[in-house]
Order: C-alpha cells, then structure tokens, then sequence
C-alpha cells in the first residue's frame, strides 16, 4: 500500500521533471533560432541598402560611422538583445510570483506592496529613460573613435611621413575619453538605481519579518520562513529585473539605428530592368 503510493507519486513527479526539461529546451530552441533569425534579417537588409547607396552617402557618413552600425550594433542584436529580453520576461515572471506568495501567506502585506510597487515603478521609468539616452550617447561617441582609427591605419604612411604621431595619438585620447564619459555615466545609472531597489528590498524584508513574527499565532512557521525567505530573494530579483529591463531598452537603440539604415537610405537604380533586358 505505502510502497505503491509512493511509486506512484514518484513516477508522476518523474514525469513532470521530464516534461519540464522538454518545455525549456523547446523554449531555449525556439527563442534564440528566432532571435537569431530576426538579427539576420536586420544585417542583411542593411548591408544590402548600403551596398547600393549612391557615392553621396559615403562621402557625407564617415567610415567609422558605417563600421559602427555592423560591428557593435549588429553585436549588440546577435548576442546581448535577445539575452537581456529572455531575461527581463524571466525575472518579471519571477518577482511578480514572488510577490503573490508573500501576499498570499501575509495578506497584511498587501497595501505595503502596492505603496514599494509604485515606488518601484517611478524609479524603473526614469531609470529607463536616462539608461536609453545615455546609451545612445555611447552608440554616437564610439563613432567618432571608429572613424579615427580607421582613417589613421589608412593614412598610416603619411602620418609617419609628416612626424604627426603625437597629435594623431592626442586626437585617439581625445576620442577615448569622450567615450569612456558616456560609458561611465551608464554605470553610475546603473549604481544609482541598485541602491534605491536595495532599499526597497529592505524595507520588504523588514515588513515580512515582522507580520510574520506577527501574525505567528494562525500562520504556520514553515509558511512564515518561506514568505520570509522569498522576500529576502527579492532584493535580487528586484535589482536584476530593473537592469535588465532597461538594458534591453538601450539596446534597442542599436536596433533604431540600423533599422535607419535599412530604410532611410536612397539607394540607386536596379542594375537590371527585366521589362527592358535583351
């Protein structure tokens, strides 16, 4: 009796874990076979509106502009987009589950968590904002820092020819700096709002303790410790889910930008007029 009851409630657990393992890695399959795709089609549309722009564009954008676009952009949508999406929606899923166990043991929490939700709220929307205009002000300095030295290892002979290697090197260091201002201003957004969601966390830690403590008298210990628990692993959760969120939002400038080039550009006449081929 015992031993065919636990069997059967082992077979059934085993066949959840199975299905489980089978639901993520279809869902692994399937978001990065079509994040993937997305990113191919991207580049080569671009590629092929640059490869037919009229000469007016490339005397007017300079190398290191266009170099841009396919080097860390297109790097930014093949590897750091679809990651950071996959794990903004993860840790959304997370927090917010999070926060209805605690709720559901301690329904005294509930305002308190509506008031640290705003709260949150208006901190990840202006984060978001500063992230996503810092990040393009990155996208526009690393530009200048491309073109620079792509035009100096062509000119490389010259430069040496006419003894301008201190003022070539001068005008990197300029570049680099303006570079490393934004990239630096990013990660001071970045620190500010982990601090401000560390509190938050504390804060509801602190309150789940003490209704925990409490309400002991019609709350079992264990489901105490596991609101507790979980409420101490929101601190974490908060904080990735705020960067992650706003970092996939700056990505998405590299997005903007190329998605630019895929449409704004003019391009020539076709080689071939089929109505008129010979």
């Amino acid at each position: 009796g015992r031993v065919d009851e636990l069997d059967w409630h082992l077979g059934w657990y085993g066949f959840f874990v199975l299905l489980l393992i089978v639901f993520l890695i279809a869902r692994d399959v399937a978001w990065t076979y079509y994040t993937l795709l997305a990113a191919t089609t991207l580049h080569n549309t671009t590629f092929a509106r640059v490869l037919r722009a009229p000469m007016a564009f490339f005397d007017t954008n300079p190398l290191g502009r266009i170099l841009n676009r396919f080097t860390k952009d297109q790097s930014i949508l093949d590897n750091e987009l679809s990651f950071t999406l996959y794990q903004s929606l993860q840790w959304g899923v997370y927090s917010l589950f999070a926060s209805i166990l605690i709720c559901f043991v301690l329904p005294f929490f509930i305002p308190f968590l509506i008031v640290f939700g705003y709260i949150f709220y208006r901190i990840q929307v202006f984060y978001r904002k500063t992230s996503r205009e810092v990040k393009r002000l990155e996208n526009t300095c690393r530009s200048p820092l491309f073109s620079h030295v792509a035009s100096t290892l062509t000119g490389i002979s010259t430069v040496r020819a006419y003894a301008a290697e201190a003022r070539f090197s001068a005008n990197h260091t300029v570049n680099v700096d303006t570079h490393q201002r934004a990239l630096f201003a990013s990660l001071m957004a970045q620190r500010w709002v982990g601090f401000r969601l560390d509190l938050i966390a504390t804060a509801i830690t602190f309150l789940a303790a003490l209704f925990a403590v409490l309400s002991r008298s019609w709350v079992s210990p264990s489901f105490a410790g596991l609101a507790i628990v979980y409420a101490m692993q929101l601190s974490g959760m908060f904080q990735w889910f705020a960067r992650v969120t706003a970092e996939a939002e700056a990505n998405m400038t590299s997005v903007e930008r190329l998605a630019h080039y895929s449409s704004a550009i003019a391009v020539e006449a076709p080689a071939g007029i089929e109505a008129t081929r010979p």
